[in-house]
């Protein structure tokens, strides 16, 4: 089944990031931006940002964003984290750096994103999980990077509620209940229309119809009256 986005399992915050970038910059001189957002099992937002990393690659910045996600999970001392992006790189670089040694570009952020969760690790409570998932079920973090690209100078914290941030954060949990559709399929309210009238000429037409009709077997039975005489006389 496909979905628009998943909750994390009980007592676990899901991180959703997503990096996009221009070939070339915009009239405000962004050419990247990142969106980031944590929610609890819920729907509800926790902690979001969005916004610029000007000199950053898509994977250095999806890389940045990551961290600073999970650093926030930390601050607020939620141990279990379900971090997703829609980024190939990004999650190979996490998930195998045994297998495939990082870019040097990218090393100062996995060192990073290591040591918090290593040197913070609690046995029997820490638990951290890194999906790659489609760009479909990433929407408002899609959403915050682009309103970052258009919008902001910097990456930066965005609480509250702005643009179309509730209207995502509400699709995401399926509850689209602006999506109804109104009363009378939108044409307001139905008044009834004058009667039909019927011309009266064409109900005497229908009169002088049905008088003919009525009237062809009593025209049959004059006509035939000499023939029924001569067969009873015959009889």
């Amino acid at each position: 089944m496909d979905y628009m986005w998943l909750p994390p399992d009980p007592n676990t915050l899901k991180i959703n990031v997503h990096c996009i970038t221009t070939a070339e910059p915009l009239p405000n001189g962004n050419s990247n931006s990142v969106g980031v957002i944590v929610r609890d099992p819920t729907g509800k937002e926790i902690w979001s940002a969005a916004g610029p990393m000007p000199g950053k690659s898509k994977l250095h910045a999806t890389l940045w964003g990551i961290y600073h996600g999970a650093l926030q999970c930390h601050q607020l001392e939620e141990w279990k984290t379900h971090i997703e992006t829609d980024h190939w790189g990004a999650f190979e670089a996490i998930r195998f750096q045994e297998e495939m040694p990082p870019q040097e570009n990218v090393q100062e952020v996995l060192r990073l994103f290591n040591t918090l969760h290593s040197n913070n690790f609690k046995i029997g409570t820490t638990v951290r999980e890194i999906t790659r998932i489609p760009i479909v079920q990433n929407g408002t973090a899609a959403y915050l990077a682009r309103y970052g690209l258009d919008n902001m100078s910097l990456f930066a914290e965005t609480p509250g509620s702005f643009g179309d941030k509730q209207f995502m954060l509400a699709r995401d949990m399926g509850l689209l209940f602006d999506a109804h559709p109104p009363a009378n399929f939108g044409m307001g309210e139905i008044i009834d229309g004058d009667l039909l009238q019927v011309e009266t000429n064409d109900l005497n037409n229908d009169s002088s119809n049905a008088d003919h009709e009525a009237s062809a077997p009593l025209m049959w039975r004059l006509l035939s009256l000499p023939a029924r005489m001569w067969k009873a006389l015959v009889k």
